[in-house]
């Protein structure tokens, strides 16, 4: 499973810049969740990339000790809609806007989410540098996922594909 993002608007940021400022209203794009030939597309071009991010995060991380469960991620952008379902160790995932359903092993999904985290992280640094070293960027965007990413839960289930 891929979770790929592209930036359409992506514009370099003061040393001053807020946290919420930060993750609603800088660094817009398009999400895209793949498997195979199957793929959901959150067609707004308009999308927070960082706060689709960190949500993607959570829902891995609230459905991590769950056996079943359901979680939905909600985009007020275009008023579609993400769902997330887990069955065991496999997850599904498919939206409100189509027919597209991706099945995947709740694991992957979990490596997925944090290659994806990462590149965005990086490809928000090369845009804009001045979050190298800035403290809100790193206690708000980098280190409170550092910890999910490396807790021994996460990690263990990771481990197990």
């Amino acid at each position: 499973m891929e979770i790929k993002f592209e930036v359409v608007q992506g514009t370099e940021l003061e040393r001053t810049v807020k946290e919420t400022e930060l993750r609603y209203n800088h660094f817009f794009g398009i999400l895209r969740l793949k498997k195979g030939k199957t793929m959901i597309t959150a067609n707004c071009e308009n999308l927070p990339l960082l706060d689709a991010g960190i949500n993607l995060i959570n829902i891995g991380a609230s459905l991590l000790l769950e056996s079943s469960s359901e979680r939905t991620l909600f985009f007020m952008e275009n008023n579609s809609k993400l769902y997330f379902k887990k069955e065991g160790e496999q997850l599904r995932i498919s939206c409100s806007f189509g027919e597209e359903e991706i099945k995947e092993d709740f694991n992957k999904y979990l490596k997925a989410v944090e290659r994806f985290y990462k590149g965005l992280v990086y490809d928000l640094l090369k845009i804009s540098p001045v979050l190298v070293g800035n403290a809100m960027f790193l206690n708000h965007f980098v280190i409170p996922y550092s910890f999910i990413f490396s807790s021994p839960d996460y990690v263990r289930k990771k481990s197990q594909t």
